[in-house]
């Protein structure tokens, strides 16, 4: 159904000796896999009318989180949703479409389909539970003969109830596959009917979109007062497990920052019909 980064600051991963800078001057953002960027540097599908999103506002108060982000401890999933059920229309087993055009079941996947709206519009979500402290994530696969990007497959946490239900508006923190790119994601914080602010981009150039291939896209959100964020891109190997190709973390100290509790869920972007579904949705909470 339809409803309506001021100084270089080290920052270590997970298991890992890595590290990861991020700079304020001129909105500079550097990762960890040598990359860098200055604006979002799309102005593909998933592009504003008036192309918005070659513009997309960044937010340069934004600094590198702590590594304790990526350290959090995180229970086992709350709930988790790999879509085995009949073909159909409906996404159904709970879930709130935004859009009903937006995502089908087709062979045990939510399979991605063109739409007319915004992926403020494509959102899918529980209204079931409000986590503040949580880890979301979703396992998705390229499909071929898909010889494009795929578009912007991406993960929302802390989904705002009071505007989650209004037509072209949604508050809430999101990871997405970056416009245009097989290469990088961005996380960023979303108010209102208005592009997303782009707290943070991270690349995984040893690890291209394209299909075939199934990667994991992980969100997790922590704390109020700044807010800690952080994203990884995975990619699954030939052990059945994902191993980490790109990741990033943030603090967002916005007074725009979002603190309250909020809902979980998936979206995407207004074409990208066809050329990527998603075949495992988990959420948990942090310890």
């Amino acid at each position: 159904m339809r409803r309506l980064v001021f100084a270089a600051i080290v920052l270590g991963s997970a298991g890992a000796a890595a590290c990861q800078l991020f700079f304020d001057t001129d909105v500079l953002v550097a990762n960890q896999d040598g990359g860098t960027s200055s604006s979002d540097g799309g102005s593909g599908s998933d592009a504003e009318p008036g192309g918005e999103d070659a513009a997309q506002p960044v937010d340069s108060g934004a600094s590198a989180a702590d590594a304790e982000i990526f350290d959090a401890a995180v229970n086992a999933p709350f709930f988790a949703d790999d879509f085995a059920r009949a073909n159909g229309t409906a996404v159904g087993n709970g879930w709130i479409e935004k859009n009903d055009e937006a995502f089908e079941l087709s062979q045990q996947t939510a399979l991605k389909r063109g739409s007319t709206v915004r992926y403020r519009d494509n959102l899918v979500y529980r209204a079931d539970t409000q986590p503040a402290d949580v880890e979301v994530s979703v396992v998705f696969s390229l499909l071929p003969p898909q010889t494009t990007p795929p578009g912007s497959p991406q993960v929302h946490a802390r989904i705002q109830p009071a505007t989650v239900g209004t037509a072209n508006t949604l508050d809430s923190y999101r990871v997405y596959v970056s416009e245009d790119s097989t290469t990088a994601a961005t996380i960023a914080r979303q108010r209102g009917s208005a592009y997303s602010v782009r707290l943070t981009e991270f690349t995984f150039p040893s690890a291209p979109l394209v299909p075939p291939g199934v990667f994991r896209l992980r969100l997790r959100v922590q704390g109020t007062n700044p807010v800690a964020i952080a994203a990884w891109m995975e990619r699954k190997n030939g052990s059945g497990g994902f191993d980490i190709v790109g990741q990033a973390a943030i603090v967002d100290g916005s007074s725009s920052h979002l603190t309250l509790p909020g809902f979980v869920g998936f979206s995407g972007d207004t074409s990208s019909d066809r050329r990527y579904a998603y075949s495992r949705f988990e959420a948990a909470l942090l310890k």
